[in-house]
């Protein structure tokens, strides 16, 4: 059976949980912006030459509207 944590050890766990936390948020907003950049990427395509133009219209909407859903 383990015994009780001492003050110290709980203050440690909870700065080690806190620093872990951190990291996820970094990770998670680099991820957005990643995604972010790709939406806008695709949302201009309908611009773009070269590729069936149905596709890519239909793609371009769908990226738009995911970017005003983020907003």
């Amino acid at each position: 059976m383990m015994g009780q944590m001492t003050q110290e050890e709980i203050n440690v766990a909870l700065f080690d949980e806190g620093q872990r936390l951190r990291q996820e948020i970094r990770r998670l907003r680099k991820e957005k912006e990643w995604y972010k950049k790709t939406l806008e990427h695709i949302a201009k395509m309908e611009k773009m030459r070269g590729a069936p133009e149905l596709v890519i219209c239909r793609y371009a909407r769908y990226a738009r509207e995911a970017l005003e859903a983020a907003e």
